[in-house]
């Protein structure tokens, strides 16, 4: 089952029954894909789980890439014992066309504790630009509003303790931003769990993650055939889990597998296809500088003269979407044509190597 199984299986026990696990923090990590700025609320007040009004499930689920998983979710979570008591507080959404930055968080409260669940990546281009960017900006705008909000929920629940979380870019900013909050204050943390999110680009980050007192407390997990979460450097071992699905598709929180017991279902091993994309990747970027890697995000997202775009339309319009990136290419001078074609050609080159097995023998891992 996947977790709109596990929470119709829980929904009869209360946290006080049945503790509170790694699934159930998945599924407040993915509840932030909600649209819950559409539910106007006046600063610092708060709303039940319960209380969501049945004709809000729709708008608050839709153009989102699991809108219809998103609203089993949110009924069964309504329905349930275990979650409808729950009520959430402190939505913040910030936006950016500046700096690109894409931020929402929400805070969620159940017996004497609280989650800080950060939205992950969603259909707007500006979104994934954000994220595409984190492979040569040391700090994106969204890590550093995720701290700050962090530290200003932090200051006004001064009695509970929290945990973090998030899937995707989500999950990243939930390890960045306890990173950061004072050791006296983090004795409140009680994990920050990151949903197959990226790691970091700044080694700054990963040598303080490395010496973090709290470092324990880090809880990572991802999909047997990891892509996103397995990107940039990091330092955690991550809890593998199995899913239903293949290739990127398993990146989807509703493919991982639970099990009967309401626990994930794990397994050893990544996949050696999972192993093979962690090796290209790191070794393309590697061997580009920052301008290499700015060429190859500006093309893609340069193009499209709107950056709120959905995701979802240029999948729809992909010949359309395409051909402007192709017009995108064609306005490049000379010289970033042929250094654009040199990095497309050297990813080619290493993929394929890859799939032929030559590659490092440390690298030739198979679950």
């Amino acid at each position: 089952m996947n977790i709109n199984g596990y929470i119709k299986l829980i929904g009869p026990y209360t946290f006080a029954e049945r503790e509170f696990n790694d699934v159930d923090a998945l599924v407040l990590g993915e509840f932030s894909y909600l649209n819950l700025e559409l539910l106007n609320l006046p600063e610092g007040s708060s709303f039940c789980i319960k209380d969501i009004p049945s004709y809000m499930i729709d708008p608050l689920c839709n153009d989102q890439m699991d809108a219809e998983h998103n609203k089993v979710m949110l009924r069964k979570m309504i329905e349930s014992k275990r979650y409808q008591d729950i009520y959430v507080k402190y939505i913040k959404k910030y936006d950016s066309k500046e700096d690109d930055c894409h931020f929402f968080a929400v805070t969620i409260f159940f017996e004497d504790k609280m989650y800080i669940s950060y939205r992950g990546t969603d259909l707007t281009l500006r979104a994934w630009k954000e994220d595409l960017s984190m492979c040569f900006r040391p700090i994106v705008p969204s890590q550093n509003i995720a701290y700050e909000y962090l530290k200003e929920v932090l200051s006004l629940e001064k009695d509970k303790k929290y945990y973090s979380g998030g899937h995707s870019k989500g999950g990243n900013l939930a390890i960045y931003a306890p990173l950061y909050i004072d050791d006296d204050t983090n004795q409140r943390l009680v994990k920050a769990y990151s949903f197959d999110g990226p790691g970091f680009y700044d080694n700054t980050i990963i040598e303080k993650i490395n010496c973090w007192p709290f470092k324990k407390q880090i809880v990572k997990i991802m999909p047997k055939n990891a892509l996103v979460g397995i990107l940039l450097n990091t330092t955690i071992d991550g809890i593998i889990v199995d899913a239903t699905s293949h290739g990127a598709l398993q990146h989807d929180p509703f493919n991982w597998k639970v099990l009967e017991d309401g626990v994930f279902k794990r397994c050893q091993y990544r996949l050696r296809r999972s192993f093979l994309n962690e090796y290209v990747l790191r070794k393309w970027l590697s061997e580009m500088n920052e301008d290499d890697k700015k060429l190859i995000v500006n093309l893609l997202f340069d193009s499209f003269e709107n950056l709120e775009v959905s995701v979802l339309k240029l999948k729809k319009e992909w010949w359309a979407t395409i051909r402007k990136v192709i017009k995108g290419y064609k306005k490049l001078n000379k010289k970033d044509r042929k250094r654009f074609r040199k990095l497309a050609g050297r990813l080619l080159t290493l993929n394929t190597n890859a799939m032929l097995g030559i590659v490092p023998k440390d690298k030739k891992k198979v679950a």
